[in-house]
């Protein structure tokens, strides 16, 4: 377990511990799990990890793109404000994606959903906590449901701004594209090649073709015995999720 009286700590490759308030010091997750034999994804994924003593820890995956760089610094004070509160939390970026920008060929929403499962172990390892408690918010909702519904540590699932068709959400995103760019006074600059393009941030192909093919109306049975959702303000689209993942847990 760390110890360390700060909450914001950086694990370097050669598991050196020192603290920090840079966000560019971040978890290589990538070299740590090699040495034990096993692999985030197809590529590296970096994290942040908040320390705390509780038994309960938070996994937080993050939104994409455009809301993700809008949502960065509060999410970093969220973490902090869990951690103060006796929560242990990671938050990571996915491969591809932020300080995870190294070459990972062509990225896929297998390899985001085994980098949470892989951070969600090294949670558990380094604070010590039993229980993981996974928050997800916009496409992170998706990687966060998929992640808790692959971990037995699982204590609940809390979804902000989430969906319950991943084919309708990537229609509105290409659809929102434009009218994104022309309020930021920027010319859109569409994909040709099926990728998603929002103010410069470009979702590849692969992973636009993962999104759709998401479908959580026909879940089987509860992603986590606790489920949060939080919605966006008369939108409607999110309480499709509700009868199906909620299902045999306990919504809150």
């Amino acid at each position: 377990m760390i110890t360390t009286p700060s909450s914001r700590v950086w694990l370097a490759a050669d598991d050196s511990i020192g603290s920090t308030t840079d966000e560019r010091a971040v978890v290589p997750l990538s070299p740590l799990l090699q040495r034990r034999d096993r692999r985030v994804a197809s590529g590296p994924a970096r994290a942040f990890y908040h320390h705390a003593d509780g038994d309960l820890a938070v996994m937080m995956c993050s939104p994409w793109g455009y809301d993700e760089l809008c949502t960065r610094a509060s999410w970093r004070m969220l973490a902090d404000a869990l951690a103060e509160t006796g929560f242990p939390v990671l938050r990571f970026d996915y491969p591809g994606v932020g300080d995870s920008l190294d070459e990972v060929g062509d990225p896929n929403l297998a390899d985001w959903v085994e980098a949470a499962r892989r951070g969600e172990e090294l949670l558990r390892e380094w604070s010590g906590a039993r229980r993981v408690v996974f928050l997800g918010q916009g496409l992170g909702a998706g990687v966060a449901l998929l992640a808790a519904q692959q971990c037995d540590s699982v204590a609940g699932l809390a979804l902000l701004a989430s969906y319950s068709s991943g084919r309708a959400l990537m229609r509105e995103l290409a659809v929102s594209a434009p009218v994104f760019a022309s309020n930021a006074g920027l010319k859109h600059r569409p994909c040709k090649n099926g990728a998603l393009n929002i103010l410069g941030f470009e979702l590849p192909a692969s992973l636009v073709a993962d999104f759709q093919a998401l479908d959580f109306k026909a879940l089987n049975s509860a992603p986590a015995p606790r489920v949060l959702l939080v919605e966006r303000p008369n939108d409607n689209r999110d309480v499709t999720i509700r009868p199906k993942s909620s299902n045999n847990s306990e919504p809150t």
